[in-house]
């Protein structure tokens, strides 16, 4: 499947691309047609290729994907060498460590330079359970938007994260890629669909609120609609995979139209998706009234995703309930 053509994934292979996660669908199926169409692109990952869907890949261009070991910081400046000599360069490891323990150099010699290097934080948010806050990436996004040059981009199933893949070979300049998806995740595209960097998808419509979310909130938010339509209200869940550059074309359509906004993500609510909504709508002076439903400041028991999502209030029902809650004061004034 080449870059350059428009090709259909059917069905099956969607429900294939579930079993191998974000990740594989990523760097395993993505990555492996963009290196094959472009002999320049590299891949330098911090000793995950067998955990993050690159094993194939290695096989096929032993020479192009480069185990720089856990050295994170060390690979951002390999990275940066690579791209001055005109590379495109791709960095693999877990979002906590490639974001919040290379910080320094991704900020110097990706985002200040302005080099063709895509960081991609695979495990993101809270993917890697009980390994605790080590493992976890909660403020990536909000180090990551405020960089010059960066995009910052949240897939939020396997469809999208191979979308992003190959939209990535494409892109000028440093790109942030957020896959917090694992195996076997939820699916929110069961069929193929058109993919645009930095263009929000409506994936359900509702007159009462509007939900923006992204990465694996995704998914809890559209059940969370269906939750709230048994109650008599309609909930419109719309998909912001692209973080930064914000789609604020879409958010000066619906500031016309709903008078209370919520924003779910699976990140902490200062520096994320929710920030960047209340910072442009705060500009424009419009009135509508942000929620911001996320990890909030504080630190959470290690455990399931389930149960650390449930003490951040972020699973389906909470959602429902929250939005009901302040939906129902709002109307009674």
């Amino acid at each position: 499947m080449a870059r350059g053509k428009t090709v259909h994934i059917d069905e099956l292979t969607i429900k294939t691309m579930r079993k191998i996660g974000s990740s594989g669908s990523f760097l395993g199926l993505a990555l492996k047609e963009v290196m094959s169409d472009d002999s320049d692109v590299y891949i330098l990952v911090a000793d995950v290729c067998r955990y993050s869907g690159l094993s194939k890949v290695k096989e096929l261009f032993p020479d192009r994907v480069i185990n720089v070991g856990i050295a994170e910081q060390d690979m951002i400046g390999i990275a940066a060498g690579l791209a001055l000599q005109g590379a495109k360069v791709y960095v693999v490891t877990y979002a906590s460590f490639v974001v919040l323990r290379a910080m320094e150099q991704v900020r110097h010699n990706a985002s200040v330079l302005g080099l063709n290097l895509i960081i991609v934080g695979i495990n993101a948010g809270y993917s890697m359970e009980d390994l605790g806050i080590s493992h976890w990436s909660t403020e990536d996004i909000a180090m990551t938007r405020c960089l010059p040059n960066m995009k910052v981009v949240c897939p939020s199933d396997n469809l999208e994260a191979y979308k992003v893949g190959i939209e990535s070979g494409k892109t000028k300049g440093p790109m942030y890629v957020r896959l917090s998806g694992v195996r076997d995740d939820p699916i929110v595209y069961e069929k193929d669909y058109e993919y645009s960097l930095g263009k929000t998808i409506v994936l359900k419509d509702g007159e009462d609120a509007l939900i923006l979310s992204h990465g694996s909130m995704v998914n809890e938010s559209l059940k969370a609609a269906d939750l709230l339509k048994e109650n008599g209200i309609g909930a419109a869940v719309a998909d912001v995979h692209t973080v930064k550059p914000l789609d604020t074309e879409y958010l000066d359509i619906v500031i016309q139209k709903y008078r209370m906004i919520f924003v779910v993500e699976e990140h902490n609510i200062i520096g994320g998706l929710g920030t960047a909504v209340s910072e442009y709508l705060a500009e424009k002076g419009c009135g509508i009234r942000i929620v911001r439903l996320g990890m909030r400041d504080e630190i959470y028991y290690p455990g399931s995703r389930k149960y650390i999502w449930q003490q951040a209030g972020i699973c389906d029902y909470q959602i429902a309930e929250q939005m009901k809650r302040l939906i129902g004061r709002w109307d009674n004034g």
